[in-house]
């Protein structure tokens, strides 16, 4: 493919005025009348992709002189509507559970929730119908504030022939009337979070470029996948999974090695704002580039949700006083502490270690990294960062406990 763009240049003068950053090129007559476009390729790698407007509004490179509208030629094609198959699509990627994904559980509204890794389908309605020989489609996908494409925050791809695997991609799966179901897969390294979606019918002739840009108005959740085997959470038995992740209840065990003592804990990772608030405990946390792997974002999850790191979501006390907050006693879920920090984002009022490890059994699963709670007893406290249990003894080797690290 070669794009080239032709002019004969007498002079070349930059001004900069305001927001906008405009180009005069006085041109000699002769040579050429107008500026033009020539792209050899089924592929214009390097058209714009930032142009703005939605599937009604159109942005162009266009002739200079105003010519007459070819009648013989095809109406232009747009998006009229998308259908992201969500009841669907979320069975496939074991996510129906989520509430934000059901209009009728959710304030009126449902999302596409997805695993990496794995195909989703995407019903796309056109004005006309899809002639894949005259129109070219091209997805972009977009993630974070800044999306760039050095940073991989932003995709984009046209339609394969053939089913795409390890990397961004789509292809049709079927077609009927002006309708075009297309699978696209996300690789399993990707960014996990909203990604936007938009899909730009791009019309081409010798004169000019013409960009006609549909934009999905709700994002596209894209999750860790512990069902596909080139995903780093990959697990193989399915029945752990069913634990692991798809579990809402369970038990978080207290007390000492000598008196065990189960507690009942609501994990709710489906329920309500908790992902939300899961995806914003990242965004405060980990850069983009980074939210595709899940040791650093295991790191993250236990950094935000102590307090003592960056306002993390919930204050511990050990106090035995919890005036100004909840006892540690009172909690018996994740569900309400998640929700009161993701309205109020402030830190929530107080917790001890099982409470802890509930939360962070919760945020994990709802972001698929298999998690579970798990009591230790007698745990050596290292107070120091020395990574290592410290005695203390005077010079006369006396013990010093009042020095020494702790067990409980």
């Amino acid at each position: 493919m070669e794009g080239r763009i032709c002019y004969h240049d007498q002079r070349a003068r930059c001004s900069y005025g305001g927001r906008g950053l405009t180009w005069s090129l006085n041109m000699e007559q002769s040579a050429l009348k107008r500026r033009f476009v020539s792209v050899n390729g089924n592929r214009p790698s390097w058209l714009p992709s930032w142009l703005p407007g939605g599937s009604d509004d159109r942005d162009s490179e266009q002739d200079t002189d105003e010519t007459a509208p070819d009648k013989s030629a095809p109406e232009v094609l747009s998006v009229a509507a998308v259908n992201l198959d969500i009841r669907s699509n979320v069975l496939r990627h074991h996510t129906a559970e989520f509430d934000i994904t059901d209009a009728a559980v959710y304030d009126e509204r449902e999302f596409l929730v997805a695993r990496r890794g794995q195909p989703f389908t995407v019903i796309i309605t056109f004005n006309r119908k899809y002639d894949p020989g005259a129109d070219d489609l091209r997805f972009v996908f977009q993630f974070g504030s800044r999306p760039l494409p050095t940073k991989g925050t932003h995709v984009e791809f046209i339609l394969s022939a053939d089913d795409v695997k390890g990397e961004w991609g789509g292809w049709i799966s079927g077609e009927a009337d002006n309708a075009l179901t297309v699978e696209i897969t996300t690789p399993p390294t990707a960014f996990v979070g909203k990604w936007s979606m938009k899909i730009d019918v791009v019309k081409r002739s010798d004169t000019s470029i013409n960009v006609y840009r549909y934009e999905h108005k709700d994002p596209i959740y894209i999750l860790f996948n512990p069902w596909f085997k080139e995903d780093g959470v990959f697990m193989k038995d399915e029945h752990l999974l069913n634990e692991y992740i798809l579990n809402e209840t369970g038990k978080i065990y207290s007390g000492d090695y000598k008196r065990i003592s189960p507690k009942p804990w609501v994990f709710g990772q489906f329920t309500g704002d908790v992902l939300d608030c899961c995806l914003y405990l990242l965004d405060k946390s980990v850069k983009d580039q980074a939210r595709g792997d899940p040791v650093v974002v295991s790191r993250a999850i236990s950094k935000q949700v102590n307090s003592n790191d960056d306002g993390g979501v919930m204050a511990g006390n050990w106090s035995g006083k919890y005036t100004g907050g909840t006892s540690p006693l009172d909690w018996t879920g994740s569900v309400a502490i998640l929700e009161q920090f993701y309205k109020t984002k402030t830190t929530v009022k107080f917790g001890q270690c099982w409470v802890f490890s509930g939360l962070v059994t919760t945020v994990c699963r709802a972001l698929g990294i298999p998690a579970r709670s798990v009591t230790n007893f007698a745990s050596a406290h290292d107070t120091d960062g020395s990574i290592t249990y410290d005695f203390h003894y005077d010079a006369e080797l006396k013990p010093l406990k009042e020095y020494d690290d702790s067990v409980w």
